[in-house]
């Protein structure tokens, strides 16, 4: 007989009541676990450390934090007698509850305990004898300081019993106090003892430990380098902005700014000319980006007014800026009116402009940032170089130049070089009117070690890009080291100082010198010096040895010696023949002079000289260059030629040696 379904479902409920009403009962039996028996706590500015005594059979604790008003505001269940509640608010009293909670094996032998209830008070910031203070805002930059984050709000001031400047809650936390004086460059000297967030340091990196408190805890650091220019303050009479940079807690560098009250800089004193000294002018100009020529502009200057213009920006024609220079660090001061590229700024907290450029059409493509705080001017109306650090649209950074030159035309010569007053070698040097721009090869004679570098107010400005003879620099005492590739010195650097004046040139496209004053290799200061006159000149070509590709090697021409040199006989560096033309085309080797020559009391009894080729892994070092048989040939010069020169070659054969150079 089937059971009535309604009988049976009225028997299940009755069922599970009756069960229900036993776990109530059961658990209102269960006798309670101790409270615990006390509360301690440590008080910081943001946060307390709480401590209660442990409960016999307690798995975890429970806690929370109330504020006055009865609101939770932090909770959790911790396995510890301990925990660290961060968040908070300075100088203010919470109510702290915390009640035990049995394991998992005894959830039927006990029931938590009741709440053991504790006020705590949080500590106060510190105070300050403030002469004046600010609102101020914290925010953190990368990279570049257009894009920002901002940290929090705070307080700025100066402190007059510290006699110190103060940045309360420095990285937006409550409690993490700055104090600081300035150096007499402008940079932030930090007060360890009054810096609440000072940690560690200077550590052997002159770095200090600063505690920024962001996440909770006063562990978490930053690393302020005491020995860094990068720090600076800016006061004026509304406010005014404070700039660091700093190593973050996320192994990168972050720029750091506090801005306090409503900041409006003085405007900068405009360069007025002395209108006896200077004349207005105008000049055609080449401009460039980071170094990459952009195309022509024209550049002049208003007596009258200081004003600079730069028409065609960028090589465009319609887009043009202006500008007048500071009167004391002759930095370009924006004139935004006459400024056709014009678009906006100064950007608040930045200080750059926006200006079209015009090479992608309108829009956003064509638009860049510059920045005047970071530009220059050297120059008159014959020569000079305008500069100023600018991101294009696609976010690089680098250098715009504005260049023109009038006093000397191109030009590529065979120079003569001196080291100390002493004759050293053969080199080329090369002027670039359009980038006003000076190549010496061959620095020091060797091949392959070259310098190039333009006339700045101090003499020389080495381009490191360009130099391959560049090896570091500059330090810290402004020195610039150069390799000069002579074998045997001791050292493969000297020390070229581009801040001490020691670097001229003087002369023109026809005749002239440059030189300038280095620490040598050898220990003393010595005076590199190339000599250059109109006549002379020099090309490189390739060499071949019975049809074989040797490599290559450079022909030059002295036009008072009438002399001839190969350097990189045989495509071998170091190895050079020297030579004059016997009725305009036999070679007539002078092995006195010839650093390839290997019988240097003249030819042997076969009216042979002994050359070294210098080639790795030949039998001998040696091949025989015959004086008297007319086997050697020239024709051409600086137009492009062709030389040659049959020789008894170290194989024990006979090979014709050849050397072609194209025009320069």
């Amino acid at each position: 007989m089937k059971a009535n379904p309604t009988i049976k479902h009225v028997l299940a409920v009755a069922a599970a009541l009756l069960t229900l009403a036993s776990c109530v009962e059961k658990e209102r039996e269960l006798p309670a676990l101790s409270a615990p028996g006390s509360i301690d706590y440590e008080a910081d500015f943001g946060s307390l450390t709480l401590y209660w005594t442990p409960v016999d059979n307690a798995g975890q604790y429970f806690w929370k934090v109330e504020n006055a008003l009865g609101y939770t505001v932090a909770k959790g269940t911790t396995t510890n007698t301990s925990v660290v509640v961060s968040s908070l608010q300075p100088a203010t009293t919470y109510t702290v509850r915390v009640k035990a909670v049995p394991k998992g094996v005894d959830a039927e032998t006990y029931a938590a305990s009741d709440f053991f209830v504790k006020e705590a008070t949080t500590a106060a910031p510190k105070t300050y004898d403030f002469e004046w203070s600010y609102p101020a805002t914290i925010w953190w930059y990368y990279d570049t300081d257009v894009y920002r984050e901002t940290k929090g709000k705070t307080t700025f001031g100066y402190d007059k019993t510290l006699k110190a400047y103060v940045i309360q809650a420095w990285a937006g936390v409550m409690g993490m106090d700055i104090v600081f004086t300035l150096s007499d460059s402008g940079e932030w000297l930090i007060n360890y003892d009054e810096s609440t967030a000072y940690l560690s340091g200077p550590d052997g990196n002159s770095a200090v430990g600063l505690a920024h408190g962001i996440g909770g805890t006063a562990a978490t650091q930053c690393w302020f380098y005491t020995n860094n220019t990068g720090s600076s303050l800016e006061l004026s009479s509304t406010g005014g902005r404070g700039y660091a940079w700093m190593y973050n807690p996320d192994g990168n560098w972050t720029g750091y700014c506090v801005e306090f009250g409503e900041y409006v800089p003085d405007p900068p004193a405009p360069y007025v000319p002395d209108a006896d000294a200077e004349e207005s002018w105008s000049m055609p100009a080449t401009v460039a980006f980071d170094g990459e020529e952009l195309g022509m502009a024209s550049v002049s200057f208003d007596a009258a007014t200081g004003l600079y213009t730069v028409e065609d920006w960028y090589g465009v024609e319609g887009h043009g800026i202006a500008f007048t220079r500071d009167a004391e660090t002759g930095k370009w001061i924006m004139d935004t009116e006459n400024s056709s590229a014009y678009i906006d700024g100064p950007y608040e907290g930045t200080g750059l402009y926006e200006l079209s450029h015009g090479k992608y059409g309108k829009g956003l493509a064509s638009t860049l940032l510059l920045d005047p705080s970071d530009s220059g001017y050297e120059g008159d109306a014959k020569n000079g170089d305008m500069w100023a650090a600018v991101t294009d649209p696609s976010g690089k950074k680098g250098t715009y130049t504005i260049t023109w030159v009038t006093d000397m035309t191109p030009f590529r010569w065979t120079c003569d070089i001196f080291v100390g007053g002493n004759y050293l070698a053969q080199g080329t040097i090369s002027y670039n009117a359009e980038l006003g721009e000076y190549k010496i090869e061959s620095w020091h004679g060797v091949e392959g070690y070259d310098v190039v570098f333009t006339m700045g107010e101090n003499g020389w400005v080495v381009d490191f890009e360009k130099s391959s003879a560049y090896l570091s620099g500059p330090d810290v005492n402004g020195a610039v080291g150069l390799a000069h590739g002579i074998e045997g010195a001791d050292l493969a650097n000297c020390w070229f100082y581009p801040t001490g004046n020691y670097g001229e040139v003087v002369g023109d496209s026809s005749a002239g010198y440059a030189s300038c004053w280095m620490y040598n290799y050898d220990g003393n200061w010595s005076e590199y010096r190339v000599e250059w006159k109109e006549g002379s000149w020099s090309a490189k070509g390739k060499v071949t040895a019975n049809g074989a590709d040797m490599g290559t090697a450079t022909i030059s021409f002295d036009v008072d010696t009438q002399v001839y040199t190969l350097s990189g006989w045989y495509g071998v560096a170091g190895y050079d023949v020297v030579f004059t033309l016997r009725e305009g085309t036999e070679w007539n080797i002078d092995y006195t002079g010839s650093s390839a020559c290997n019988t240097p009391d003249g030819p042997d009894i076969n009216n042979a000289i002994g050359l070294v080729h210098g080639v790795e892994g030949a039998p001998t070092t040696n091949c025989w260059f015959y004086v008297t048989d007319g086997y050697s040939y020239f024709n051409g010069g600086s137009g492009g030629g062709a030389a040659g020169c049959w020789i008894f070659t170290h194989l024990g054969e006979w090979a014709l040696y050849e050397f072609t150079w194209p025009a320069e």
